[in-house]
């Protein structure tokens, strides 16, 4: 960050440097929050990670809370650029963190975060070797699928609803807001409750099923309401529930799945399921289909996340009891 910077005081060069940080960046806030909580699963085990989780994922949505706000009340007194100084300043921050995070946390298997070794395709070989982490995967991308589907439904219905670009940014920031605060208060104070009342396997299952209800009644009613409801339930569930329910999972494989193919699903499985959402909606549309039709295909790929939801709760719970019982 400071030698990017650096960089942007250099005139000539500014608009290229941008161009190369839009890119950094994107590829730096998946990769981060990938080995974050790979080193999460290295550090607690399944009764831990079902109590803590979602407390933990309340740092995110509180940092989406913030880091907006923060942006908008200095962006103009000091200026875009000078931003990445705050940036740097939160980053060494959080470096500082895990540092005395790994001093202080209880030890499993191995020294957590230790260098592990091996090629840079063993992500790829652990995840084709394994079913349990090969339905992990189908289960990002049948949810990252479904997850397109939404999103082109939503500037659809956006944009027939509002003809003022002020009114639809209005639209998303009030949609932001909503999920963001009703997903840091079940973080906060119901994920933990939830995963032990309801048990790992529905919890999986409650955001496909979501999906699966909420893209058929969109189809019969493609109405804003319809629409801000379903998005408030769904990507609020899958902050506060869906994203640290599959975390859980990974608290019962071996330290190279954790580090090295959970990397792999993170990324590529996750981008995947978004560039193959894309796709797809685009020949749907090419084809011929309608809002209707199309929210009715998605659905049914809900249905395909859906039954690998309900088998990787019951194997990483039977798993987690095994283990529990050495």
């Amino acid at each position: 960050l400071l030698l990017f910077f650096a960089a942007f005081q250099v005139e000539e060069i500014r608009v290229w440097v941008a161009r190369v940080f839009f890119v950094w960046l994107s590829v730096f806030n998946l990769f981060v929050v990938s080995v974050f909580w790979s080193l999460m699963v290295d550090l607690y085990n399944d009764e831990q990670a079902r109590r803590l989780f979602g407390f933990i994922s309340a740092g995110g949505s509180a940092g989406a809370i913030a880091g907006p706000t923060l942006t908008a009340t200095l962006a103009i007194p000091l200026g875009p650029v000078n931003l990445l100084l705050i940036s740097a300043a939160f980053l060494t921050g959080a470096v500082l963190c895990i540092r005395w995070l790994l001093r202080i946390a209880p030890r499993r298997e191995g020294k957590p975060g230790a260098a592990l070794g091996g090629s840079v395709w063993d992500g790829i070989t652990e995840l084709l070797r394994s079913r349990y982490l090969v339905y992990i995967a189908l289960f990002v991308v049948c949810m990252n699928i479904v997850g397109t589907f939404v999103y082109f439904a939503q500037a659809h219905i956006v944009a027939q609803s509002f003809n003022d670009a002020g009114e639809r940014t209005r639209f998303f920031a009030m949609l932001d807001l909503a999920v963001n605060v009703i997903a840091i208060l079940v973080q906060a104070f119901g994920t933990s409750r939830l995963i032990r009342w309801l048990g790992l396997t529905a919890i999986l299952a409650l955001m496909p099923f979501t999906s699966i209800v909420g893209l058929a009644v969109l189809g019969v009613a493609p109405l804003l309401s319809v629409l801000a409801g379903f998005q408030i339930l769904r990507r609020a569930g899958e902050y506060a529930l869906m994203r640290p329910a599959r975390e859980i999972l990974f608290t019962v494989v071996d330290r190279n799945a954790k580090y090295k193919a959970k990397n792999v699903i993170d990324t590529v499985a996750y981008r995947g399921g978004d560039a193959l959402g894309g796709w797809l909606y685009s020949l749907l549309n090419g084809v011929g289909l309608g809002l209707a039709e199309t929210a009715y295909v998605g659905a049914g790929i809900a249905i395909a996340g859906f039954i690998p939801a309900l088998w990787l709760g019951r194997a990483q719970t039977r798993q987690a009891a095994s283990e529990e019982n050495r």
